[in-house]
């Protein structure tokens, strides 16, 4: 019985593994992702994923935008990136605003990577902004960090806000998130699979 209970837990922590895996491969191809976090009494950025551009409308072009974001009101606003020619591409849907204050907090302490925006345009034409020769499904990846501050300071409202475009989506995740797991925890990963195929061994035995 003894030995059966621990196959059983095996099988058990294998499949768990396999699922968490699986959810981490699946988050991990995911669109277009902004992740705001407090870092070490900082407020940091993280975005990265690609964007397909298939169906999208393009609203026109800007040779000049600030950085940094504007957290409520209609013309909320994300740059987390340096400035260049960019063109704006029309939302089809969005949730808006991710905060309650209207202040255009334009300070970050540090910015790198590739260049891209999203912007609510006073309610008019919300869109995301990207490099004139953007190309669809490529890489977008940049950082942005404001020092000695914090997610409520800015009064952004933590949670998860969706902006899409015909064949993609921007997602903003404000607050607590899930990392990409660090080798050890893939190495559980792979302990939990061993399980699962000793699992199975036991059971045809």
């Amino acid at each position: 019985m003894l030995i059966k209970g621990v196959t059983m837990f095996k099988k058990s922590a294998g499949i768990l593994a396999v699922l968490a895996f699986a959810g981490w491969t699946g988050s991990a191809n995911a669109t277009l992702i902004i992740d705001v976090t407090e870092v070490g009494g900082d407020v940091v950025f993280t975005t990265t994923g690609s964007l397909d551009l298939t169906g999208a409308t393009s609203v026109g072009s800007y040779s000049n935008y600030g950085l940094g974001f504007i957290a409520g009101g209609s013309n909320w606003y994300v740059a987390g990136s340096s400035q260049s020619l960019m063109y704006g591409y029309a939302m089809t849907s969005y949730d808006g605003a991710f905060g309650t204050s209207t202040n255009y907090f334009d300070s970050p302490s540090s910015v790198s990577g590739d260049d891209f925006f999203i912007w609510g345009q006073y309610g008019t034409t919300a869109q995301v902004g990207l490099t004139r020769d953007y190309v669809s499904n490529s890489t977008i990846s940049s950082l942005m960090t404001f020092s000695s501050a914090t997610i409520a300071g800015f009064t952004m409202i933590e949670g998860t806000y969706n902006y899409a475009i015909p064949s993609d989506n921007i997602i903003l995740k404000i607050g607590k998130t899930v990392g990409v797991p660090e080798p050890a925890s893939l190495a559980l990963f792979g302990i939990g699979l061993a399980g699962l195929g000793f699992s199975r061994k036991k059971m045809k035995n």
